[in-house]
């Protein structure tokens, strides 16, 4: 069965682990293949009678030091103001795989897990991870069917994804990239590489996070906003008036689930449904306090959802650094 969702797949790893020994021993392995009739592989080991004297061998815990301060030496994932610390969905069908990347990971992250591809596509539709990483090969659906499904989807398409195959010659490579992914790694998988790799997927999604919290930031281009947050952003502006709209209410609007609108929201914007949607309404009440000069700021804080005057002047200092009418004036945020 040469598909990659046959069910009873290995680790993908004993190949490679058998490669990187056989040429640290200073050998070659090659193999000879006909189709139908088997395989066979050579492996040569020369006889050097060079081994180091025992008493220069370091010693197994000096070893494991050492692996220890590389891995401390890794910058940690920021984690302020009591935020939770990134969810990292790990879709892999090999129990043993699994369990290495989430001791490899669980210093940093948060882990959900899920058997397969197809499980994995459910669940992350349902909780809207902030990372995943996806083995290929796998029952039900395999990793480059995750990925094109969930690039595809808007809940889900802001999410990095790495790919992890023991296929990993360029035309491999390229099908993965082709499909969305993120990044892609051959198995065995180093624990550092993966670290640093999801280490700066996160970086560039704070890049993202931190133009959205610029009061100032409009999106220039309809290709330039999360086709999401651009609908969010619609249909908010199409119900700005009604004061009684509700977190569920909106999520009824966009039909997605809470979990799922919070934890798109805050991946993007670094906003919760919340916040977004009081960054909405001030944002246009700052546009009619512009347009309109001579307006009531009573007047635009009821227009943008406001019924009492002080709510909204309280909301929108918190939004812009100053109030209205300091708005309107042409005063400075300040700090």
């Amino acid at each position: 069965d040469g598909s990659t969702t046959r069910a009873g797949e290995g680790t993908g790893i004993g190949l490679a682990l058998t490669r990187e020994l056989v040429q640290l021993l200073g050998g070659t392995i090659t193999a000879q293949s006909r189709v139908g009739e088997g395989t066979t592989f050579h492996v040569h080991l020369p006889v050097t009678r060079e081994a180091p004297k025992a008493e220069s061998i370091e010693s197994t815990g000096t070893l494991l030091a050492k692996a220890g301060a590389i891995s401390n030496e890794l910058p940690k994932t920021t984690i302020s103001n009591g935020e939770e610390a990134p969810t990292v969905l790990i879709v892999e069908d090999n129990a043993d795989v699994a369990t290495y990347l989430e001791h490899c990971l669980a210093f940093r992250y948060r882990i959900e897990h899920a058997p397969d591809g197809q499980a994995g596509i459910e669940r992350a539709l349902e909780t809207i991870p902030d990372l995943i990483i996806s083995d290929v090969m796998m029952p039900r659906a395999d990793g480059f069917t995750l990925c094109k499904t969930l690039k595809e989807d808007p809940k889900t398409n802001h999410i990095p994804i790495v790919l992890l195959t023991a296929k990993a010659d360029a035309e491999s490579r390229l099908s993965g990239l082709g499909t969305g992914a993120d990044a892609y790694l051959a198995k065995p998988v180093a624990e550092q590489e993966l670290k640093v790799i999801l280490h700066n997927l996160l970086e560039l999604r704070r890049t993202l996070q931190a133009k959205y919290s610029d009061p100032d930031y409009r999106p220039q281009t309809d290709t330039e906003e999360d086709p999401f947050v651009q609908h969010a952003r619609e249909v908010l502006l199409e119900h700005l008036d009604n004061p009684d709209l509700s977190v569920e209410d909106y999520c009824r609007l966009l039909a997605v689930s809470r979990t799922q609108l919070h934890n798109k929201l805050k991946a993007v914007t670094g906003k919760s449904s919340t916040e977004f949607m009081r960054s909405v309404r001030i944002q246009r009440a700052a546009e009619l306090l512009h347009d309109e000069p001579k307006r009531a700021v009573k007047s635009i804080a009821y227009e943008v959802g406001y019924k009492h005057a002080p709510t909204f002047n309280k909301a929108f200092s918190a939004e812009m650094g100053m109030s209205p009418s300091e708005f309107r004036n042409g005063r400075q945020p300040t700090d």
